[in-house]
């Protein structure tokens, strides 16, 4: 059976244009695709169509983490260190508790039970070096029903040995996780995962590379987060002349390339990365966390290159796709006061619709699935969040004046209170309802 849902609709076209629908309808078919969305309620295509109304809550397009660490969220929030001793001292132990299968499941479940809880219907997540651990993940979303991108991590030296596998090893296990899991259903992909270059010779990252093409798939790695971490990159990798070089020699750079974090990036290297057609993953919470440094957004998005955002557990502390929006936000101020505070020109801060986008359509893009996530639009899966703002409200006896859709969806963002998620939809299909119960 069919779906019509009414409510209030926050659309994003692009990165600085949304469509506001007040009191809109959309229409889902069987197979949970949107057949429409629209200000009028349409007749449907034939066949029976469930109505249900949720005329009173705000609805989005599902939220898209498009950079995590589902084995760092043991430890999310703990560690007052840079990036590289960080990893020693926690992240490393932390991702070789995974060669324990049955916890490996566990944790998985109860990670994606997680984002979902929160309005994430797709996450890009690395696993660990462990190829059992990345089974037992792909198992654990596929139980959930969440829409997973997934990678067994690709290392091979500056790591634990049990943490480091050759590229004549991975090979085998990561074309047994292809085989198993990639496009099994319209949920399940696989991601070639390279760390960073630190921990990958040149044999691996030409793998990593290999792979993303040979198979079709999006690749995921780090970038420039860190000062000491660029390098001590050049120190292992001489003779480039900067960070990206590096990847670009072994084929990890293309339209396929998730790239997180890209703080330090140069100018020559963001307009290449723009002409690559790759994408830089936006981690706010984590950086800040670490003390890494803040994103220069407005430049990078007025230089054309893409860009979507990643809760970055464990660094990032909060697997809210909400909480890391309104931290893309403050951000962004924070960017520009540091500007103002060096006499250098300030452009515009990053708005509410622009953080929606970067949580829906721009991490669609960047996994190269805007045709079918990211926002509502015909023939597009029905991905969507509702949004209960009733319980961001200071007085919840009194109505606010202060009630268009981008105020309300400020609300939500800034007053992050239980209960403002109230179901998330993946395919047409309720699998988290506040409540308890779904459809």
């Amino acid at each position: 059976m069919g779906k019509i849902i009414r409510g209030t609709f926050l659309n994003p076209l692009s990165h600085d244009q949304i469509q506001i629908l007040q009191s809109g309808f959309m229409r889902i078919d069987d197979d949970g695709r949107i057949e429409s969305i629209s200000s009028q309620h349409l007749p449907g295509k034939g066949g029976n169509y469930e109505f249900i109304d949720f005329e009173n809550l705000l609805i989005i397009p599902g939220l898209i983490d498009t950079h995590t660490h589902l084995s760092q969220f043991g430890f999310a929030g703990i560690g007052n260190l840079p990036l590289l001793p960080w990893l020693n001292k926690y992240t490393f132990p932390e991702e070789m508790k995974y060669r324990d299968t049955e916890l490996a499941y566990r944790r998985a479940l109860s990670f994606f039970q997680r984002c979902l809880n929160l309005g994430t219907t797709t996450v890009v997540a690395y696993i660990t070096a462990h190829v059992e651990a990345t089974h037992a993940a792909f198992g654990a979303a596929e139980k959930t029903g969440i829409r997973a991108f997934l990678g067994q991590v690709l290392m091979d030296r500056n790591a634990p040995p049990e943490l480091c596998v050759s590229a004549k090893s991975a090979l085998p296990q990561v074309e047994a996780l292809i085989k198993t899991w990639h496009q099994k259903n319209d949920r399940l992909h696989f991601v070639s995962t390279p760390r960073f270059a630190i921990s990958c010779t040149a044999e691996l990252l030409v793998l990593a590379g290999d792979l993303a093409r040979n198979y079709d798939l999006p690749l995921q790695t780090h970038i420039s987060e860190n000062l000491d971490e660029i390098s001590e990159t050049l120190k292992l990798y001489p003779g480039n002349k900067d960070y990206l070089e590096v990847y670009e020699r072994y084929g990890c750079i293309g339209e396929f390339s998730l790239l997180g974090h890209g703080i330090h990036l140069t100018l020559g290297e963001q307009h290449r990365i723009k002409d690559a057609g790759a994408s830089v993953v936006h981690c706010p919470t984590s950086n800040r966390f670490l003390g890494s440094g803040a994103l220069p957004y407005r430049e990078m998005v007025n230089r054309g290159v893409k860009i979507a955002l990643g809760t970055d557990v464990a660094a990032g502390y909060d697997l809210s796709m909400l909480h890391e929006a309104r931290e893309a936000i403050e951000t962004s101020k924070t960017h520009n006061m540091i500007l103002t505070a060096l006499g250098r020109p300030v452009e515009n801060a990053m708005s509410i619709a622009e953080a929606l986008y970067l949580s829906t359509l721009g991490g669609a893009i960047a996994l190269r699935k805007e045709n079918s996530l990211g926002n509502f639009a015909e023939g597009k899966w029905a991905d969507f969040v509702v949004l209960d703002d009733l319980h961001a409200l200071p007085f919840k006896e009194e109505v606010s004046e202060h009630d268009s859709a981008i105020e309300r969806l400020s609300r939500v963002l800034y007053r992050p209170f239980g209960g403002t998620v109230h179901s998330t939809w993946v395919g047409g299909k309720s699998i988290y309802n506040s409540k308890g119960a779904s459809t």
